[in-house]
C-alpha cells in the first residue's frame, strides 16, 4: 500500500470516529432531557394544542413551522405523551441523517484528508448544531433537507429519465411544506439540472425541467400566500429581525457596517467567532469556492445559488440572516472550507502547511461540544425550578410567573403528560408589556403573605437587568426567604413584612 493511500485510509477512519462520535453526542443531549426553552416551548404548545388542519393556518404565540413538520411533531407527541423527548425526537433523528448526508457529499468534493476531518469535526460538535439538533424546533431539518436535496441532486447529474422528473417534481413540490428554506436550496437544484441538460443540448429534458420548476414554484406560491405572508408581514416579527435584514441599496456608513456584521455573523456560525477562527474560515472559503468554481461550474452553481438567493430574499426584507435561518445552508459554508483546506493541503509547501495546521487547531478547539457527553448541556431549568417549588410551596402559596417564564410554566402546567405534578392553586402572569405592581400579588381579594417569583430565560446580562428591575418593585413589602437556583431559572419566594 502506497503512503498517500495508507494516509488515506487513516484520514477515512478518523472521519466516521468523528461521525459516530458526533451522532452519540447528539443522542446522549437528548437523552438528558433538558427543559424547554422559551420558544421551543411556545411551539410545543401550538403541536399540542393545535388540530393538524391548523398547523395550515398562521400559529400562536409569534410561532412559524412549516404544516408538515408540525405533523409529524403531532405524531410524535401521540405516540410519546406531551413532553420534551416527543417534540425533540424528529429533530434528533433530522440532526444524526445530517450526519451522513454531509458525509457522503463532502466524499463527492474530496478525498479523505484534512479537509473532510475539518467538515465533520466542525460540524459534530458546534454548538449551534448540538444545539439544534436536540431542539423541538424545525431548523434541524431544515438542514437535513438542505442536505439532501443537494446529495440527490449531485446523485442524479449523470442522466435525466422520466423517473427523475417523477422524483424530483414530487420532491419539490411536498418538500416545501416541510421545510420553507428549502425553496432556495431547489433554485440552486433547478439551476444545477438545466445547466446540465443545456450543456448537454437535450431540448426534451430541458422543457421537463422548465416544467418541474414551474410545478415548484406554483407549491411554494400556495405555501406563501397561505401560511408565509402572514408571518412575513407581522408587525412584531418584522421589527424584531430589523437588524438581521440586508440593506437593498447601502446608503450610509451605517448599512455598509450592517452588511459586515451580518456576514460576519454567517462566518462565525459556519467556523467560530474567535479571530483564528474567523481568519481560517475567511481564507480557506474562498480557496474552496475557488477550487469548485474551477473544477465544475454546475456544481458551483448548485452550492451557491441558494446561498445568493438568500441573501436577496433578505435585501427585500423577505428573509430574516439571524444565525438560527442561516443554519440550513451553513453546511455548504463549512463544506467550502473543507475543500479549501483540502487544496492548501494538497500544495505540500512546508510553511503553508505548518500556518494552516495552526489555525485549523486552533480553530477545532472552539468546537468543544464532546464535553457534553460528561457534561450536561444546560440552557434554562425551569423544569427543575418547579420540581422543587412543587415539594416546598405551601397550600396558600401564590406563584407569580415573570413573562419569560409563562411559555414553559404553560406546558409544564397545562400540557405536559406530568403536568399533575406542576398544578398550583394560585398562580399571576406578568405581562411583558407592563411594570409589575404589588397590588398583583392576591389571592382573590386578600393580599398574598407568601409569593414564589418564578423566572426563565436568563440568559443574558439584559435579562438580569430585567429581573432585578421587576425585583426592585416586587419586593416593596416583602422580604427574600430563599432563592431556588437552577442553569437560566430561578424562584424567589417572598414573605411580607
Amino acid at each position: 500500500m502506497s503512503k498517500f493511500l495508507k494516509q488515506e485510509k487513516i484520514f477515512k477512519y478518523l472521519s466516521l470516529a468523528i461521525l459516530i462520535t458526533g451522532g452519540i453526542t447528539r443522542l446522549v443531549i437528548f437523552l438528558q432531557n433538558r427543559s424547554l426553552f422559551l420558544d421551543e416551548a411556545n411551539l410545543a404548545r401550538n403541536v399540542v394544542e393545535k388540530s393538524p388542519e391548523a398547523f395550515f393556518k398562521a400559529l400562536d404565540y409569534e410561532q412559524y413551522a412549516p404544516p408538515l413538520f408540525l405533523l409529524i411533531q403531532k405524531f410524535n407527541v401521540w405516540w410519546l405523551g406531551a413532553s420534551e423527548y416527543a417534540v425533540r425526537f424528529f429533530p434528533l433523528v433530522a440532526g444524526l441523517i445530517s450526519l451522513f448526508l454531509l458525509y457522503k457529499i463532502a466524499l463527492k468534493f474530496i478525498k479523505p484528508g484534512p479537509g473532510l476531518v475539518f467538515i465533520l469535526f466542525v460540524f459534530s460538535f458546534s454548538e449551534y448544531f448540538l444545539h439544534f439538533g436536540t431542539e423541538g424546533k424545525q431548523y434541524s431539518s431544515d438542514v437535513m433537507f438542505a442536505l439532501l436535496l443537494i446529495h440527490e441532486a449531485l446523485k442524479d447529474h449523470a442522466r435525466f429519465t422520466a423517473t427523475t422528473f417523477l422524483k424530483w417534481t414530487i420532491l419539490g413540490i411536498v418538500v416545501i411544506w416541510f421545510s420553507m428554506p428549502s425553496v432556495f436550496i431547489l433554485a440552486g437544484v433547478g439551476i444545477y439540472l438545466f445547466a446540465i441538460q443545456f450543456l448537454k443540448k437535450e431540448k426534451k429534458n430541458l422543457m421537463a425541467i422548465g416544467t418541474m420548476i414551474v410545478l415548484w414554484l406554483v407549491s411554494f406560491i400556495q405555501y406563501y400566500f397561505k401560511i408565509l405572508s402572514a408571518d412575513l408581514n407581522s408587525d412584531y416579527l418584522q421589527n424584531f429581525h430589523a437588524p438581521y435584514f440586508l440593506p437593498l441599496i447601502p446608503t450610509s456608513g451605517g448599512d455598509l457596517s450592517r452588511i459586515m456584521e451580518i456576514l460576519g455573523s454567517v462566518l462565525s456560525t459556519s467556523v467560530g467567532h474567535t479571530a483564528i477562527a474567523l481568519i481560517t474560515g475567511l481564507v480557506s472559503t474562498i480557496v474552496g469556492a475557488w477550487v469548485v468554481y474551477k473544477n465544475d461550474r454546475k456544481k458551483w452553481l448548485l452550492l451557491l445559488i441558494p446561498v445568493f438567493a438568500v441573501f436577496g430574499a433578505s435585501a427585500f426584507r423577505q428573509y430574516s440572516l439571524i444565525p438560527r435561518l442561516t443554519l440550513f445552508f451553513i453546511p455548504v459554508v463549512i463544506l467550502l472550507a473543507g475543500i479549501g483546506i483540502q487544496r492548501l493541503f494538497d500544495v505540500k509547501k512546508i510553511w503553508l502547511t505548518l500556518v494552516f495546521s495552526i489555525l485549523i487547531l486552533g480553530t477545532l478547539a472552539i468546537h468543544d461540544g464532546v464535553k457534553y457527553l460528561w457534561k450536561p448541556y444546560q440552557i434554562e431549568e425551569i423544569r427543575l425550578v418547579l420540581d422543587q417549588v412543587s415539594l416546598e410551596a405551601e397550600k396558600d402559596d401564590l406563584l407569580y410567573i415573570n413573562h419569560s417564564a409563562k411559555p414553559a410554566f404553560s406546558f409544564y402546567s397545562g400540557l405536559h403528560k406530568n403536568k399533575s405534578k406542576y398544578k398550583f392553586d394560585n398562580v399571576v402572569f406578568g405581562d411583558w408589556r407592563l411594570n409589575p405592581e404589588t397590588n398583583q400579588l392576591r389571592i382573590g381579594d386578600q393580599p398574598a403573605d407568601r409569593v414564589w417569583v418564578i423566572y426563565s430565560h436568563l440568559i443574558s446580562e439584559q435579562a438580569s437587568i430585567e429581573q432585578e428591575k421587576e425585583m426592585s418593585v416586587l419586593l416593596e413589602g416583602f422580604k427574600v426567604v430563599k432563592k431556588i437556583s437552577f442553569t437560566g431559572a430561578q424562584a424567589i419566594l417572598l414573605e411580607r413584612d
